[in-house]
């Protein structure tokens, strides 16, 4: 008898808590992160102090609500954008994102990325000190963006 087993990938959960650490727990499930994973951020305040990015395909990072889970870049020391993703099949959905010294959210290069379900927002209003654009998927085509929600960009809050 022979037996065949074609392999089967099974996908994570990296789930991300609020509080101490939360910034380089976050920034290690984005990097850990493989195709068909899902990182799940649970609803609370993240004060943030860098810039995220995702590059791995195939994954979606969802919050639980725009009104829920919160990422605060009040304390950005950098100046580029809150969450920058430069990849492909990838669902963004249920967060906000707060007071990013550049774009809220920007993708670059991607195919078939789906913002839904976002806040976008600079907490003072507007100001032309704030970041330039809210959500911002810049040389990236197959764009879905749904019940997203943009406040105080000093330029547009959404530029396709």
């Amino acid at each position: 008898m022979m037996l065949i087993s074609a392999g089967t990938t099974i996908a994570a959960d990296h789930r991300v808590e609020p509080g101490e650490g939360a910034n380089e727990r976050l920034v290690e499930a984005l990097i850990l992160a493989e195709p068909g994973d899902t990182v799940t951020i649970a609803a609370g305040r993240y004060d943030l102090t860098d810039g995220l990015s995702l590059d791995v395909d195939n994954v979606t990072v969802r919050g639980e609500g725009a009104d829920r889970t919160v990422l605060s870049f009040k304390g950005q020391t950098g100046a580029g954008e809150g969450l920058l993703v430069t990849s492909d099949k990838v669902i963004l959905r249920d967060f906000a994102v707060e007071d990013t010294k550049g774009d809220g959210i920007k993708s670059k290069g991607s195919d078939e990325i789906t913002f839904r379900d976002l806040r976008v927002e600079w907490t003072n209003g507007p100001h032309e000190e704030n970041g330039a654009y809210g959500v911002y998927p810049v040389s990236s085509k197959n764009v879905l963006i749904d019940s997203v929600l943009v406040r105080g960009a000093s330029d547009a809050g959404i530029y396709v």
